[in-house]
């Protein structure tokens, strides 16, 4: 029971993480979405991404698209496959695929962390690096598919450090009891 209560806490903890306009758009599911730019929210029905599970996106400061991924293809704001954003190591299968985090002192590049589903065998935590200057504002996978860690479970989580500027990247181990936490700060991951 604890450990559940423990991955349901990170998960919606990931919610609190950000600035307040960053996650105002949401694209999930079968290519539909949710703009909370408004109140009530506004559909959206304009997504590229297909997803059966996990999926993430995020806005500017403003809550103007920048980019949403389904952990498979990350989709620029003109809903077209990201310049190098084929091919993450996430799945559509995953609970909680994916988790966009800007890079601490950075405003134009973001860290989107994926995992895969358990129904791989090696489910592997892996992360790329976005540039939002790149291909003309519209970004671009500036690094791709570096493996962290193997062997975890399908579960994924951001919570902002005390210091509020770092970020604390946690996983659950596959089959264990056992989670690691990794920080992001400006110089990168640890």
């Amino acid at each position: 029971m604890k450990k559940y209560f423990l991955t349901s806490f990170f998960l919606i903890s990931v919610l609190f993480v950000f600035a307040q306009k960053q996650t105002n758009t949401w694209y999930f599911g079968n290519r539909v979405g949710l703009d909370f730019n408004q109140s009530p929210p506004i559909p959206l029905n304009n997504g590229m991404a297909n997803s059966q599970e996990g999926s993430a996106a995020m806005s500017d400061n403003n809550g103007k698209l920048l980019f949403y991924t389904n952990g498979l293809i990350v989709q620029n704001r003109k809903h077209l496959a990201m310049v190098n954003g084929i091919g993450l190591l996430g799945d559509l299968s995953s609970t909680n695929n994916t988790v966009i985090v800007p890079m601490p002192g950075n405003d134009s590049m973001y860290y989107l962390f994926a995992i895969g589903s358990a129904r791989i065998e090696e489910t592997k935590f892996s992360y790329n690096i976005i540039d939002m200057k790149a291909d003309g504002g519209f970004g671009a996978v500036i690094v791709k598919n570096v493996i962290v860690e193997d062997t975890v479970l399908e579960k994924l989580a951001a919570i902002r450090h005390c210091n509020n500027r770092d970020v604390w990247i946690v996983i659950q181990k596959w089959n264990t009891d056992e989670y690691h936490s990794y920080l992001l700060t400006s110089s990168g991951l640890n």
